[in-house]
């Protein structure tokens, strides 16, 4: 019998494992003896102690299910029965065999993500040495500041590895903080000669210019003074032209003005006497209007009385007229229907 399986099970034969009711006895027995073992995660002899107990009660039921196939061919007449209990045992032992191993996969789980957060934040500190693009020396300072918070944890057995990755990254840094401040002092002191330079080329330009803008001034006040004495001599003679211009207008205005005064005179009576004729044909048309609406009212009225008895109306008088008008006996009235 190997020592992979249970004691309680060792000597059994496949007769006396299955057809004689027994198989549930043995289950039990398995069952409390995989329980009896008491389990100790917090050593590692403990650890595999569970992983072994978890391990003999599989190897179990693997032995007893090769029992029922190693069975006569007389013994596995009754064969339903005996695959019925195989099924059974396999089932019990395999959920024993979860139910002690437990612990253990539970530990191991808390285990693996312990590890796990270990592993992610030294590839965080490792990741710092990862400098891409531009980058300045505040950038490399804020890496360092996050890599002693980082670095400020119970790293338990990844003690040694993390020192190591914590001193290799903040040498990295280090290093290349010093360098880019170094670049970035030599680029402001640059900079600054620059800006020095660019200033006196500045002023010397604006020196220039001042000098060239007074000389151009002295020359162009100077053309300015001639212009304006050729500008006043040509100005008074325009301004004698221009009089005698405007002396000529004056009087062919007057002559104008007369003419237009004259033409205005005209036209307001001509507007006068057309106003008059307008009002006087408008009054004569509203007159025939007025005429000729009260003969087509009288006309209508005269047809209503010839078409309707009033002297021996009957009970609705309006239906009696609306009767003459749909006859069409009264004139300039109809209905649409």
């Amino acid at each position: 019998m190997s020592e992979n399986q249970l004691t309680v099970i060792q000597d059994l034969t496949p007769a006396e494992v299955y057809g004689n009711d027994n198989i549930k006895s043995i289950v039990a027995a398995i069952t409390k003896e995989a329980k009896d073992f008491t389990p100790d995660l917090e050593t590692t002899a403990g650890r595999k102690e569970i992983a072994s107990m978890a391990y003999k009660v599989a190897q179990s039921k693997t032995l007893l299910d090769k029992f029922g196939k190693s069975l006569t061919e007389e013994q596995r007449k009754t064969i339903d029965a005996v695959n019925a209990e195989r099924k059974y045992m396999r089932d019990e032992l395999e959920a024993l065999k979860e139910e002690v191993r437990r612990p253990l996969t539970e530990w191991e789980n808390i285990e693996k993500e312990r590890v796990e957060k270990h592993m992610s934040v030294l590839k965080t500190i490792e990741g710092l040495k990862e400098l891409f693009g531009s980058y300045t020396s505040q950038d490399i300072k804020e890496r360092i500041d996050r890599l002693n918070n980082e670095y400020k944890r119970e790293w338990e057995e990844f003690d040694v590895s993390a020192e190591q990755a914590y001193e290799d990254t903040l040498t990295f840094l280090s290093a290349e903080y010093g360098e880019k401040k170094r670049q970035e002092e030599e680029a402001a002191e640059l900079a600054k000669l620059r800006a020095e330079k660019e200033d006196r080329e500045q002023k010397e330009r604006e020196e220039k210019i001042a000098k060239d803008a007074a000389e151009k001034a002295r020359v162009e006040a100077e053309e300015k003074a001639k212009a304006e004495k050729a500008k006043v001599e040509r100005e008074k003679a325009q301004a004698e032209a221009q009089a005698e211009k405007e002396k000529n207008a004056r009087l062919q205005a007057e002559r104008d003005a007369e003419v237009a005064k004259e033409q205005a005179a005209t036209q307001e009576r001509e507007r006068i006497a057309a106003e008059q004729k307008a009002e006087e044909e408008a009054a004569a048309k509203r007159e025939a209007d007025k005429q000729h609406k009260a003969k087509i009212h009288n006309e209508i009225l005269e047809a209503i009385q010839n078409a309707v008895d009033f002297g021996n109306l009957g009970e609705d008088p309006i239906k009696d007229i609306v009767v003459a008008i749909a006859k069409g006996e009264v004139p300039h009235v109809q209905i649409n229907y």
